[in-house]
C-alpha cells in the first residue's frame, strides 16, 4: 500500500485531499500544528494517522508522497525533510492539478461565491445522476463533508485565485462568478489580479466551457481571449432567476451558474432551479443558521469578509428582514485585506445600526498597527453619526457587553467573517444546544 504524508492535515483543501487519498488507497499520516474537530473526524472515520505538530521524525523513506499547505515551504521541518530524501512532494493547488488531468473538471472560480456556488453546483449534479468527485473549501451539510467521492469522470473543484492556486487546473468547465479586488497583499493591484483569471482562461483547450456573466465590462477582456481560442462562452445571468430561501442577489446569481453547468453538461436546468429553489442544504457559516440564544434572538452564521461579500449580506439580510433590529459580530480577516480595502469596510460596514467589531483575526500575515479594529469603528461612527459600534477586545467581552446591554432590542444576530468568530455563535446559542 503506498503511503501519503499531508503537512497542514487540518486546512479546508488539504483535508479534503487526505479523503481522496484514502479513497484511492493510500495509507494516509498527517501533520498540523493546530488538533481540530477536522482531525478527529480524519482519524475516527477514515483512519487517517495524525502524527501531531510538525516534526521531522514524521518523514521517513518509507513515505511514497508529500502534500503540503502553501503556508508552508523551505523552513518547516517536515518540508525540508522530505525535500532532502527525495520523496515526490506536491502543493495543494498542484495535487488538486493532477487529479485535474485525469478527470473533466469543472472549476468554480471568483472573488465571492466559490464555495456557494460549488456546492450548489454538486448538489444539483448529484440529483440528476452525474455523480462527480468534489472538493470545496468548507464543510457542506448534504454530503456532511468538504469532499465527496464520485464514480464519474467529474472533477467538480472550488478553485482558489491567491498566490495563483488555481493555475494548476485545466478546467473543461470554468465558472467565474465575479472579479473585484482581493488578496493585494499578493497581487498588488486589481489588473494583476484580473491577470490570474486571464491566465487560467489560457490554459483552457479549445472546445471547453466558460460560463460567467459575459456582459459585465469587467468579464470584456476575458470573453474576447476565451472567443478567440474557440471557448465557448455561456453568460449565467440568462438562466431563470431562482426564489431561494437564502438572501441575497448574489445568491441568486450562484444558482443561476449552477444551472448553467447542469445546461452546458445535457442536464435539466429547470430542474436544477426547482432542486435549489426546494432543497438546496448550503454550507457550514454561509448564512447558517445556528439557534437562539437563552431570550429567543435568531443567530446567524455568515462567512462574508471583504467588502463586496459583507455589502451583498447586508443588503440582503435587510431586504429579508426589514422590520427587524440586527446586530453584527464583525471580525476583520487579515491585517493586509484591512488595511488595503479600510474605506470600502467603512462603507460596507455602515450599514449596519448596530455591529460589534473584534480585533482582527491575523491569519498568514503579521500584526500591522498602522490598522486596527477600532480605527474601523471610529471611521464606521463619523460615516454613521446614528451606528452603535462597539470594540470588545475579545469573545468574553462581546458576549458580556451584547446579553447585558443590547439583547433585549435586537431582533436577529449576524456573526460575521473567515477566522474563528464562529465561537461568538457557540456561546451565543449554548443554552439552546444543552450544553
Amino acid at each position: 500500500m503506498k503511503k501519503a504524508h499531508l503537512i497542514g492535515l487540518g486546512g479546508a483543501g488539504v483535508s479534503a485531499i487526505a479523503k481522496y487519498l484514502v479513497k484511492e488507497g493510500y495509507a494516509v499520516s498527517g501533520s498540523d500544528d493546530t488538533y481540530s474537530e477536522t482531525i478527529q473526524e480524519l482519524e475516527e472515520h477514515y483512519g487517517v494517522n495524525y502524527t501531531g505538530k510538525h516534526q521531522g521524525e514524521a518523514i521517513s523513506g518509507e513515505i511514497d508522497m508529500v502534500i503540503y499547505t502553501p503556508a508552508v515551504g523551505t523552513g518547516n521541518v517536515e518540508w525540508d525533510k522530505a525535500a532532502e530524501l527525495g520523496i515526490t512532494m506536491f502543493s495543494y493547488p498542484e495535487y488538486l492539478g493532477e487529479i485535474s488531468q485525469y478527470k473533466k473538471t469543472i472549476a468554480i472560480a471568483g472573488t465571492n461565491g466559490k464555495s456557494t456556488t460549488t456546492t450548489m453546483t454538486a448538489e444539483v449534479l448529484v440529483e440528476q445522476g452525474f455523480d462527480p468527485t468534489v472538493i470545496v473549501g468548507a464543510k457542506t451539510k448534504k454530503f456532511d463533508s468538504n469532499y465527496r467521492a464520485g464514480t464519474s469522470d467529474l472533477f467538480l473543484v472550488e478553485a482558489c485565485e491567491y498566490k495563483n492556486s488555481f493555475l494548476s487546473l485545466t478546467p473543461a468547465i470554468l465558472v467565474i462568478t465575479n472579479v473585484s479586488p482581493d488578496h493585494l497583499d499578493f497581487f498588488g493591484d486589481f489588473e494583476t489580479y484580473l491577470d490570474a483569471f486571464t491566465n487560467l482562461v489560457k490554459r483552457m483547450d479549445a472546445g471547453s466551457t466558460l460560463i460567467c456573466p459575459a456582459e459585465d465590462t469587467q468579464f470584456k477582456n476575458l470573453v474576447q481571449l476565451a472567443k478567440s481560442k474557440n471557448i465557448h462562452v455561456i453568460d449565467f445571468t440568462q438562466q431563470p432567476v431562482p426564489i431561494l430561501s437564502i438572501p441575497g442577489t448574489y445568491n441568486q446569481l450562484n444558482a443561476q451558474a449552477a444551472a448553467a453547468v447542469v445546461e452546458v453538461l445535457g442536464g435539466d436546468a429547470e430542474v436544477a432551479k426547482t432542486y435549489l429553489e426546494k432543497s438546496f442544504q448550503g454550507l457550514s457559516r454561509r448564512f447558517e443558521y445556528m439557534g437562539q440564544t437563552d431570550t429567543g434572538v435568531e443567530v446567524v452564521e455568515d462567512y462574508a469578509h471583504n467588502p463586496e461579500g459583507l455589502v451583498m449580506l447586508i443588503d440582503g439580510v435587510h431586504k429579508l428582514y426589514p422590520e427587524k433590529k440586527i446586530h453584527m459580530f464583525f471580525q476583520p480577516h487579515e491585517y493586509p485585506r484591512t488595511k488595503e480595502f479600510f474605506a470600502e469596510f467603512t462603507n460596507a460596514l455602515s450599514g449596519m445600526d448596530s455591529l460589534s467589531i473584534l480585533p482582527i483575526y491575523k491569519a498568514r500575515k503579521p500584526i500591522d498597527e498602522s490598522v486596527s479594529s477600532n480605527l474601523l469603528a471610529q471611521a464606521i461612527s463619523e460615516q454613521n453619526k446614528d451606528s452603535l459600534v462597539l470594540t470588545p477586545q475579545d469573545f468574553n467581552e462581546a458576549v458580556n457587553v451584547f446579553n447585558r446591554d443590547l439583547a433585549d432590542t435586537i431582533d436577529l444576530i449576524l456573526v460575521v467573517g473567515a477566522g474563528d468568530v464562529w465561537n461568538i455563535s457557540r456561546m451565543l446559542t449554548k443554552d439552546s444546544h444543552g450544553e
